[in-house]
């Protein structure tokens, strides 16, 4: 909209000076300008609003989460708003674990072709994000997650390796159902936990060079 303004006042330019075309302008660009405003109000709510979710998410799956990210500085803002959209991606991929199995079944080969769709969904949004085409992608850009990762990535530099780590591991996790050596659990702690920790660094925005 803020372009179709410009594009106006540009066409307006070449008109000849008259009382009634000031008068005409003066409405059209008044009229436009409460326009773009309104439309800016309503993104910048929406943007609020996916915040909250991420926040109310963490704070009711990730109490410890929650906690350390109250204790990050509120200014620049992104850094607290990356953390929860980081912890959030991190909850919505861990309880996607939950539903792997069908009902009364514990062994791995009963994995639910739901779970193995939402796995990648999530692979499917991080390719979007990435290559900049989340806009085209109507189920992945009305996910209030999606759309607070997308801001993170572009704000604080987020590591695309650390974010596909965490998911191909929650994938494994989901098919294994339990770890066959010490090793395995290692492995996966690095994949999950530690990447949450790099991420968690981009957000601060300690430099990848300096870990």
């Amino acid at each position: 909209m803020c372009l179709n303004v410009a594009k106006v006042a540009f066409r307006q330019r070449w008109r000849p000076f008259s009382p009634v075309n000031v008068i005409t302008k003066s409405l059209i660009d008044r009229n436009l300008t409460f326009r773009c405003f309104s439309e800016d109000s309503s993104m910048q709510q929406q943007s609020q609003d996916d915040h909250k979710h991420c926040v109310d998410l963490v704070e009711s799956r990730d109490r410890d989460g929650y906690l350390a990210g109250l204790l990050l500085p509120d200014t620049p803002f992104e850094i607290k708003r990356s953390f929860y959209a980081v912890r959030a991606f991190n909850i919505e991929i861990s309880q996607i674990k939950d539903a792997s199995r069908t009902a009364g079944s514990s062994q791995s080969d009963n994995v639910s072709i739901g779970s193995k769709m939402r796995v990648q969904w999530w692979r499917d949004a991080i390719g979007s994000i990435y290559g900049n085409s989340l806009a085209s992608s109507s189920s992945h850009v009305n996910h209030a997650v999606v759309r607070e990762l997308d801001e993170a990535v572009y704000t604080r530099d987020l590591t695309r390796r650390s974010l596909e780590k965490m998911l191909n591991a929650r994938e494994k996790e989901m098919a294994s159902g339990q770890f066959d050596s010490m090793q395995d659990l290692i492995n996966h702690s690095e994949d999950t936990v530690s990447n949450l920790l790099y991420l968690t660094l981009d957000c601060v925005g300690v430099s990848k060079s300096k870990r």
